[in-house]
């Protein structure tokens, strides 16, 4: 004769190596030492709202914190690199880049309709293509710091004293493409401040981006077709000229 007994499930036992990203947390704290944050490591971890990253950390993993839609901020550490698709669809509203970053990887904060403030090394030279896609209020401001003043800014909160100029764009120096559908779909869009080195911008990269009425292009720069919206004005300025506006811009902002 078989007996059965119904009763509540066994729970999994516990990793024998647990990892930070292993189970459901409101806050964590990614340990010191820490050098990569493995793919897809919090993939739609609704309930995470703030992770705190480490100095030793090398390396954000593609897709890493794709979906979590409570995360408020993050800083990421200097040296770091961020994969493509790391924070799309995420609820961040502000975002330290780190410095010596050379690129923003496709998809990197597509669908962050919530983000407001982002800054930029002035190390950047490529944003790739869908970057900021569907970022329908984004950003409220995006600039440049110094590499100089990074350290000074982790220390300041100036990620809050230094934005103004809203909804205006100022790239960094040193920038060289700007990728298909960057910057797409963002509406409340209204300035753009290139810099002399841009070589070349791909198409759509400004398309349906509703309040950008014009915008000023180094003569040497390559626009694709489509590039933005027809009713977009597209004014050429030689790179001498638009470099000397560049550092007009950066005494006033010093």
């Amino acid at each position: 004769m078989f007996r059965y007994f119904f009763g509540p499930e066994k729970p999994p036992p516990p990793p024998i190596d647990p990892k930070p990203w292993d189970g459901f947390h409101r806050l964590v704290e990614v340990p010191d030492g820490t050098t990569h944050i493995p793919r897809v490591a919090f993939y739609a971890k609704s309930c995470l709202q703030r992770v705190t990253l480490p100095n030793s950390l090398v390396y954000v993993g593609q897709g890493s914190f794709m979906n979590c839609s409570e995360l408020r901020s993050s800083t990421i550490p200097d040296g770091c690199s961020v994969e493509q698709y790391a924070f799309q669809n995420c609820g961040v509203r502000s975002v330290l880049l780190p410095a010596g970053l050379k690129e923003i990887r496709s998809g990197t904060f597509c669908g962050c309709y919530r983000l407001r403030k982002i800054r930029l090394p002035a190390s950047l030279e490529r944003i790739q293509q869908s970057a900021f896609l569907w970022c329908a209020r984004v950003p409220n401001t995006v600039s440049c710091v110094p590499l100089a003043r990074l350290s000074l800014l982790l220390n300041t909160n100036a990620l809050d004293s230094r934005c103004h100029d809203l909804n205006h764009i100022r790239l960094p120096d040193g920038l060289i493409s700007i990728g298909r559908s960057a910057f797409s779909y963002n509406s409340s869009l209204a300035s753009i401040t290139f810099p002399a080195s841009l070589t070349l911008i791909e198409p759509s990269a400004f398309s349906s981006c509703s309040a950008l009425k014009q915008v000023v292009v180094p003569t040497t720069t390559e626009i694709a077709e489509h590039a933005c919206r027809p009713c977009t004005r597209i004014v050429r300025l030689p790179p001498a000229r638009r470099r000397a506006r560049q550092n007009w811009h950066a005494a006033v902002d010093a």
